[in-house]
């Protein structure tokens, strides 16, 4: 007799358990169970809302030129840097013009461009 209460209070408890999880598994807000690729992460849904750019490089003359993203037209400032001592990618990716969004970011990418 004892070994059925033992077994019952057992089974009791593994019953509560399963209760217990399956009903904070329904009512705890949680990630759903679901294969995410890696550009639809968790993390990179909730990222805050991309800034528009401050600042666009881009090709000017020649020169490596940094435009106010308010005002395309005219350049902020054209540098002293060569176009044609760049790689072909670097070039394409100037004459497209390279959104940024910091001046640190600026400031490291022209360290880049004149090493």
């Amino acid at each position: 007799m004892r070994s059925i209460k033992v077994r019952y209070a057992a089974l009791s408890a593994a019953i509560l358990a399963a209760l217990g999880l399956a009903l904070a598994a329904i009512f705890l807000p949680g990630k759903p169970a679901q294969a995410q690729s890696p550009v639809q992460s968790a993390d990179y849904q909730q990222q805050e809302p991309v800034p528009p750019y401050r600042y666009i490089m881009k090709e000017y003359q020649g020169k490596i030129a940094i435009y106010s993203s308010l005002d395309q037209q005219r350049p902020q400032y054209v540098t002293d840097f060569d176009t044609l001592a760049l790689p072909a990618y670097d070039r394409q990716m100037l004459e497209r013009g390279i959104g940024l969004r910091t001046e640190e970011e600026l400031q490291m990418l022209l360290e880049d461009f004149s090493s």
